[in-house]
């Protein structure tokens, strides 16, 4: 219980991926510095308690004294890298047990389903939490087998509220708390009708055969949806529950309302409201059409600004396949996302400023969907295209950042139960939680251990990420005092230039790494840049023909592989080019043309490749922009020749973005 490690020539934090003793909140030692679970913060560098994190601290006999071993999700939500030199504190802190704790499911799930999934389930047993109701991050939730609960209330064994940091033992008395009829809920259902959704890939769970057995008949993803939708109207008939307040909205590249005719919302409970329901599900169909989220989205939060009661419960379900999709800034052809707005920054945005919650329902999966094509269609058709394969990448995102459950996967028996669940409500006890156990470490924690023991790779990032930062900032310095503007915008995401530090060491980490670097280094370049050289407006030689020299573009290239994004719509050869293209940036950098997802001195070789190019890239654009040459009309207004601007070596340049 006397765990205290700071950071320091002497320890060590060690970042680990994969699924084992260390992920979740749960953080290994040495077993000679704890011998026994506790609880504790770990406070990132220079922050106060607000942003410290509640962890499990569990010993391990295979990590040395002075070392501790976080998960990389953890890692990233508080900002470390595991660099030498960075600052951080682990503290142990006595945890109050429990006598009582309230939850409320994150999604609108039958009471019943909770109850079960809560008694079945042996993660909260020992789970650690921070419960500050008056703090600035007052919402606390707990995950249970993946699933979210929000922490309403605990209490010790006189009823009296316990806040701080808090752990559930075996003893912990568990209630399931979901809102009766005196809150009503506001809803406003976004309906994909991209042309994806024609697809027939979703297996009827309704077609039952002789005797009872299931048979292989398969319905489109629209007629699903509308199945789904017509059956939640006839749930809401015949049962009573929580009043609900409903708009039906079909999107594409723009809303259009379909529910109710009059526009705003409506009472859903009486029969001739409900028949107008089904009539509106009737007019939804597929179209030839990409998909904009963000003005979706947008319409969805004025839909409940302007038409919802207040105190209602806000919510936006969101239905779709997800295989049209991109994210913001993607170049890209054929149906996509046109983006006009940032969605994940949008639905962070509409959840904490206007109290929006995000619910996500992924139509069709890759699970079903691959079986289904190799049985109909790889014959004929051979690969298939990537719009119409289903991506649920990022609904899962919007749903992280919207308050909702994890997206739900499925045919039709999913949207059917989920549709359902939107009208009841009730409050049951649940009782105590299953006995935990916990899993065994990771095989890679050793590995990770030594690589990080003197790391030449870490110190060659941490290097590399000061290099890129103050060239970032030098040529921004530079670029606003030769012509009067900065070649580069300050992102709304002021963090994502310090993310450019942290370690890479899998698949899904490099996918978060090279969006970051992408949203600060391309989407936020001078716009007369995204032009070829040839007919770029920039007014200083030579940057256009750095910027399209390559190196950039293979940040772009990979940008557009881990997102999932469709390269070459109706043009094989294109999306050949685009896979040799990928192939041969893993070959010239990593030595092969495949990375298993959990190849961490593969994705660590692959970033130090990209990182290397970046600053190199950066370097070069700041000569240039330093070089002597024939003035320009903004190089005539009184600035100082070359930029005046010149990096110190002691490293007092202000660096942007921090």
């Amino acid at each position: 219980m006397n765990v205290h490690v700071r950071s320091g020539p002497d320890t060590r934090l060690v970042i680990v991926g994969g699924d084992g003793l260390v992920s979740d909140n749960r953080v290994g030692v040495s077993a000679v510095e704890s011998p026994a679970e506790c609880a504790g913060l770990l406070f990132p560098a220079a922050s106060d308690l607000e942003r410290s994190r509640a962890v499990r601290v569990v010993p391990l006999p295979e990590v040395p004294r002075g070392v501790v071993v976080v998960h990389e999700d953890l890692a990233r939500a508080a900002s470390l890298s595991g660099a030498p030199g960075e600052d951080w504190l682990l503290r142990a802190e006595p945890a109050v047990v429990a006598a009582s704790v309230v939850l409320e499911s994150g999604a609108e799930t039958l009471p019943d389903a909770c109850v079960r999934q809560l008694q079945g389930s042996s993660a909260l047993d020992g789970q650690v939490f921070r419960h500050e109701p008056g703090a600035r991050s007052a919402t606390t939730w707990l995950h249970a087998d993946g699933v979210p609960y929000r922490v309403r209330s605990v209490t010790d064994g006189s009823g009296n509220p316990l806040t701080g940091l808090l752990r559930i033992g075996v003893t912990t008395t568990l209630h399931l708390f979901l809102p009766g009829n005196r809150t009503g809920i506001d809803v406003v259902i976004l309906a994909d009708c991209s042309g994806s959704m024609s697809w027939n890939d979703v297996l009827d769970s309704s077609d039952v055969g002789r005797f009872g057995s299931r048979s292989d008949a398969y319905v489109t993803r629209m007629d699903a949806l509308k199945r789904a939708l017509r059956e939640m109207a006839d749930v809401r008939l015949s049962t009573g529950g929580r009043p609900t307040r409903l708009a039906l909205v079909r999107f594409t590249k723009g809303s259009v309302p379909v529910f109710p005719r009059t526009g705003g919302m409506a009472e859903v409970g009486d029969e001739a409201t409900i028949e107008e329901f089904r009539a509106a599900v009737g007019l939804l169909k597929p179209e030839d059409a990409g998909t904009d989220i963000g003005q979706a989205l947008h319409h969805a939060s004025e839909l409940l600004h302007r038409y919802g009661t207040p105190h209602n419960e806000r919510l936006v379900v969101l239905v779709s396949d997800g295989a049209d999709w991109a994210e913001k800034g993607v170049d890209a052809t054929g149906e996509m996302l046109a983006a006009t707005a940032d969605p994940v920054s949008l639905v962070e945005e509409l959840s904490g400023s206007l109290g929006i919650r995000l619910h996500a329902v992924g139509v069709s999966d890759e699970a079903t969907f691959w079986p289904w094509w190799e049985r109909h269609h790889r014959r004929d058709r051979g690969e298939p295209h990537v719009s119409i394969v289903p991506n649920h990448g990022l609904l899962r995102r919007l749903v992280a950042v919207g308050g909702g459950d994890p997206t739900r996967i499925g045919g039709t028996d999913v949207l059917r139960e989920y549709f359902g669940e939107l009208g009841a409500g009730v409050t049951q006890t649940v009782g105590h939680p299953r006995a935990g156990r916990l899993p065994g470490p990771q095989s890679e924690i050793a590995e990770a251990i030594r690589e990080t023991a003197g790391s030449e790779t870490d110190i060659r990032r941490v290097d590399l990420a000061e290099r890129i930062s103050l060239l970032y900032s030098s040529c921004v310095e530079a670029s606003r005092r030769r012509i009067g503007r900065p070649i580069y915008r300050q992102t709304n995401d002021i963090r994502a230039l310090h993310r450019v530090r942290l370690p890479v060491r899998s698949r899904s980490a490099f996918a978060a790494w090279v969006l970051d670097v992408h949203k600060v280094f391309h989407e936020q370049q001078e716009s007369a840049l995204n032009s070829p050289p040839e007919t770029c407006s920039y007014p200083i030689p030579g940057i256009a023909e750095i910027i399209w020299d390559g190196r950039l573009g293979r940040i772009h290239t990979m940008r557009l592989e881990t997102a999932h994004d469709k390269v070459g719509r109706n043009n094989d050869n294109k999306a050949e080019q685009h896979q040799r293209a990928i192939g041969e940036i893993y070959l010239a950098l990593t030595g092969r043309y495949h990375l298993a997802d959990d190849d961490a001195m593969g994705w660590t070789r692959l970033q130090l490749g990209l990182m290397e190019e970046l600053a190199g890239m950066l370097g070069d654009i700041y000569d240039v922009l330093n070089a002597k040459s024939a003035p320009t009309a903004a190089d005539n207004d009184g600035e100082q020749e070359g930029g005046g601007f010149v990096p110190s070596d002691n490293g007092s340049i202000r660096i942007q973005g921090f």
